[in-house]
């Protein structure tokens, strides 16, 4: 049992030795085969360098494809050539070009068009801002073509190849005269500019007009921040103090009720205005006005106090004539010596308008006449004394009881109307 068993894994061992001897021999053949049919059928890729486009010089174009490709070439109309170097570009020239890969793959023809316009002309350089007088420090930036270099000098002398290359903005803080030059790509040379700046540096802080400025008004107002030029106002309306992170002032600012206006402006040397306030006070309530003593009848002169509810101006006319804003302005109490009518109106300091008031004042030095009926005299009876006056008045009275008793006062005193009389009633003492 042992020896079979030992024969059949003998020949197990054969039969797998075949087997792999079998595939090792394909696969030679299949290598032996792609080296004369390869099995890369994906054409080569030509690339230019630079690329076509638009030159001011003359340009050197060299191709370039994979490892082992062969490129051809033409320039018009000329016969395709073998690529060995760059092709030296004059003048406009469309380079029309193909390749063949180490396995036979040939790309398709592409062109590439240059156009070479040889540039005669000097760079033109400006400086920025433009030279003058200024009171603030400037930065001159020199701003030429893409590709152009440009020197300067700051002390008159003129630039050469050794002067400062201008990279970044130059701050001038004094009287400075700026030469410069630029070279182009090309290597064209510009002639040198001169640019002077007069620097006087300004201390001065800004000052912020305002109109109309802060008061009272009987309506809205739209307020106006005006600076010199060239300088920033900031501002704010809810009491806070303003800085640079504040509104910026662009248009007109309208106050439909009372508020703050708060401010303060920057120029352009940076000179900062200290900040600065306005209040406006909205004001469309009308003063009342009034006068003391109230208007009546006086048995001799008054003097006449006006006075309004409000700080501003009282105007007054005596006499039936309506008072205007030409009549006189109440300064002193009115002296009334004689009947007359006091006309007046208050005008605040919002110029609000109070009602006119019309105070009539009635000086009387006649003394009333008192009547008694019946007359004083002996009678006989229980008799009814009335008293008259001759105008509106308050009667005093009082009884002396030697021969009379009183029988009925209705009171001490009356106060007569029209008629003006009192009622006494009398009797005979017992």
């Amino acid at each position: 049992m042992i020896c079979e068993g030992s024969e059949n894994d003998t020949k197990g061992v054969s039969v797998k030795g075949r087997i792999f001897l079998f595939l090792a021999i394909i696969l030679a053949i299949v290598a032996g085969f792609s080296r004369f049919y390869p099995f890369d059928r994906i054409p080569p890729e030509v690339t230019t360098e630079p690329r076509p486009g638009t030159y001011s010089e003359e340009i050197s174009v060299a191709l370039s494809s994979e490892k082992g490709a062969t490129i051809y070439f033409t320039l018009a109309d000329e016969d395709e050539l073998p690529y060995i170097g760059p092709i030296r570009i004059r003048r406009n020239t469309v380079i029309r070009y193909f390749a063949f890969d180490r396995w036979g793959n040939r790309s398709e023809k592409e062109a590439a068009a240059y156009v070479v316009r040889l540039d005669r002309e000097p760079p033109v350089t400006t400086a920025r801002p433009r030279p003058g007088k200024y009171n603030h420090p400037v930065s001159v930036r020199l701003k030429s073509e893409e590709g152009a270099v440009v020197r300067y000098t700051m002390d008159g002398d003129e630039p050469d190849s050794r002067s400062v290359l201008f990279k970044d903005a130059i701050t001038l803080r004094k009287d400075t005269l700026l030469k410069y030059y630029a070279v182009d790509a090309a290597g064209n040379i510009e002639k040198t500019k001169t640019a002077k700046y007069s620097i006087t540096i300004d201390t001065t802080k800004p000052v912020t007009l305002v109109d109309p400025a802060g008061g009272l008004y009987k309506s809205a107002v739209t307020v106006s921040l005006a600076g010199k030029k060239g300088s920033k106002i900031y501002y704010s309306l809810d009491g806070s103090r303003p800085s640079r992170r504040s509104p910026l002032f662009i248009k007109p600012i309208t106050f439909t009720r009372s508020g703050v206006l708060r401010f303060f402006a920057i120029d352009q040397a940076g000179n900062r205005e200290n900040v600065r306030e306005e209040r406006y006070i909205i004001d469309r309530d009308p003063p009342r006005v009034s006068s003391k003593p109230s208007p009546g009848t006086f048995s001799k002169g008054v003097t006449v106090t006006l006075a309004s509810s409000e700080r501003g101006k009282i105007r007054y006319e005596l006499g039936e004539q309506e008072p205007s804003m030409s009549s006189p302005v109440y300064t002193a109490p009115i002296r009334v010596n004689e009947s007359m009518t006091v006309t007046f109106f208050a005008l605040d300091r919002a110029e609000n308008t109070s009602k006119t008031v019309r105070a009539k004042y009635i000086i009387d030095r006649a003394p009333p006449v008192i009547v008694a009926r019946p007359p004083g005299g002996n009678y006989s009876g229980r008799i009814r004394v009335k008293l008259e006056s001759s105008e509106p008045a308050t009667i005093h009275y009082t009884l002396i009881q030697t021969h009379f008793k009183l029988a009925q006062v209705q009171r001490s005193h009356q106060r007569c109307k029209k008629s003006g009389t009192v009622l006494l009633r009398l009797r005979q003492r017992q």
